[in-house]
């Protein structure tokens, strides 16, 4: 067997791995938003009702097919627009409050990337996400609310066989679940 020979029977295994390990995609705003059925909605007269716009949103940034899930500034945006006109929040126009978001840290298991055993091996993969959200009157003056919001997302080999996937959907969840805190947190502390 020749020396070309070998080395590619060597390296056909590892080419299977990265094979099935397949290629990273973007968070989606979709599985990222919120609905009343995952925290309670604003109703015509509480603080907040149709009063808030989506500012500037920060921190994220674009995937790398080749390397992992990212979340895009683009597509927490559109989250985050979706999640306040679904609860009830969003202004029609320009609200009277205005959301800025910063992607503080996302914490994803690189392992995943890098280990090959784990393209084969169905473990739970979970993703950490800390957002900071700074709720001001358009007009100007202090915030109403300022505060970073943590939050784990799990995906399992039930949601998906390939580590891509499953770490995009622990992304996901993670945004989701902190979309519903912030929202959480902003009802019942706004200053």
């Amino acid at each position: 067997m020749g020396r070309l020979a070998r080395l590619l029977a060597a390296a056909t295994p590892a080419l299977a791995l990265l094979a099935l390990a397949g290629c990273a995609t973007p968070a989606s705003p979709d599985r990222m938003s919120i609905a009343p059925d995952r925290t309670a909605a604003a109703t015509p007269g509480a603080r907040g009702y149709r009063a808030l716009s989506v500012g500037p949103v920060g921190g994220g940034g674009e995937t790398n097919p080749l390397w992992m899930t990212d979340i895009s500034n683009g597509a927490l945006h559109e989250a985050l627009e979706a999640s306040l006109r679904e609860l009830g929040y969003l202004a029609d126009g320009q609200g009277a409050y205005v959301v800025a978001a910063d992607i503080v840290e996302l914490d994803r298991p690189w392992a995943s990337k890098v280990h090959p055993i784990l393209a084969i091996m169905p473990v739970d993969m979970s993703v950490s996400v800390r957002i900071r959200y700074v709720v001001r009157p358009a007009q100007g003056g202090a915030a109403v609310f300022d505060d970073v919001v943590g939050t784990t997302g799990t995906a399992t080999a039930d949601d998906s066989l390939a580590p891509d996937a499953r770490m995009r959907k622990a992304t996901e969840a993670a945004v989701q679940a902190n979309l519903a805190e912030f929202v959480a947190r902003l009802r019942t502390s706004w200053r």
